[in-house]
């Protein structure tokens, strides 16, 4: 073979190799530079928010106790009202005619005691000296025992007398607001008659319920402290209600279990029968995995990131999320572990089993 031949082949060789050579160098992506999230399991405060209903603390109707037309009415529709305050006024003096009529009644049943206790006294000696027959002496001790019951009988007529009288006059059993009157002065009224409503507006009551996939998970944990209640009102947050029942039975209707919380309401902003939603603040969830919203993908219906294995390449991993949040971000149920890296940024930029360069302090 020529000099010149085998130049030639030489040439041909490296031309040949350095074209292999670049061609799988092209074929080598450089590994992309990302941001990295350390995922830890730790205790997060996580809130949650239910619709209540808004009840008063008490309500009272307000009932007549005697029949009679009403004669006064001392208070206006809609005003707050202090316990023992005059409302109602009915017949008064149809009443106290029975109370005198009572007290005269027991004045004489008193009168006929006295007489009947000294005819006994006396009939009695009289039996004892052997003046008068046993008959006679019966005769005035039935007399004397017939005495004592009618004076009993009538210092009872009395009594309740007093009582009906009592009931003429109507005051309010606890401080509140009354509602509409539903009889003006003038109508005749029968006992047992609602009259209007009284309703303690301060503290209120907001009721909700807990379904039963939820108690499991954070009952025991609203019953803590640490947890802060509050409920929108009339576009304000109105803070700082108290956790004071828990229904010790699951309604099995609706499979919810009934808690409330009290809240002060001086300032009356608050109504009783509005609907409102009653927000949990601060409950400490042990144990739970949250990342960064921004490492999520959506791939069909399924929820998935990107974890970083030990030779630095991106791997899509599927993840489960509860539809909750936390300080961090998103609560994760599963798919997580602690000490996986998930991906952060250049999300668009990676493929499965792209390489990847973790960028310095973004870890």
């Amino acid at each position: 073979m020529g000099v010149c031949k085998m130049k030639k082949l030489l040439l041909g060789l490296v031309l040949l190799t350095s074209t292999f050579v670049f061609a799988n160098a092209a074929q080598v992506a450089p590994a992309v530079p990302v941001e990295v999230f350390t995922v830890n399991s730790d205790v997060v405060k996580i809130s949650k928010k239910y619709p209540a209903i808004i009840k008063a603390e008490k309500s009272v109707d307000i009932i007549a106790r005697v029949s009679g037309s009403i004669e006064n009415r001392y208070f206006e529709e809609g005003s707050f009202v202090k316990k023992g305050q005059k409302l109602y006024t009915i017949e008064q003096r149809t009443y106290q005619a029975n109370v005198d009529s009572s007290r005269a009644a027991v004045n004489r049943a008193k009168s006929l005691l006295v007489k009947a206790t000294n005819d006994w006294n006396r009939y009695k000696k009289l039996y004892e000296q052997k003046s008068i027959s046993a008959s006679q002496k019966d005769e005035y001790y039935y007399n004397y025992q017939d005495a004592i019951a009618n004076e009993k009988n009538a210092q009872a007529a009395l009594t309740n007398a007093k009582i009906q009288y009592g009931y003429t006059e109507i005051k309010a059993p606890m401080s509140g607001i009354i509602s509409i009157t539903k009889l003006n002065v003038g109508n005749y009224v029968n006992e047992n008659t609602t009259l209007t409503t009284i309703t303690k507006v301060d503290p209120v009551y907001a009721e909700f319920s807990l379904p039963q996939t939820d108690i499991g998970k954070y009952l025991s944990h609203i019953k803590s402290k640490e947890v802060k209640f509050s409920m929108n009102c009339q576009n304000e947050c109105i803070m700082g209600g108290t956790l004071n029942y828990i229904s010790p039975v699951l309604d099995s209707a609706t499979d919810t279990l009934l808690l409330r919380t009290e809240f002060n309401n001086k300032d009356g902003k608050v109504i009783v029968g509005q609907f409102t939603n009653i927000n949990i603040d601060d409950i400490e969830i042990p144990n739970v995995i949250s990342i960064p919203e921004e490492a999520i993908m959506q791939s069909g219906n399924n929820s998935v990131v990107y974890v970083i294995d030990e030779n630095s390449t991106a791997q899509i991993r599927p993840v489960e999320l509860t539809g909750e949040n936390s300080s961090i971000g998103v609560i994760i149920s599963s798919g997580l572990k602690s000490g996986d890296k998930i991906v952060l940024s250049n999300i668009a930029k990676l493929r499965p089993n792209s390489k990847v360069k973790i960028m310095e302090g973004k870890e």
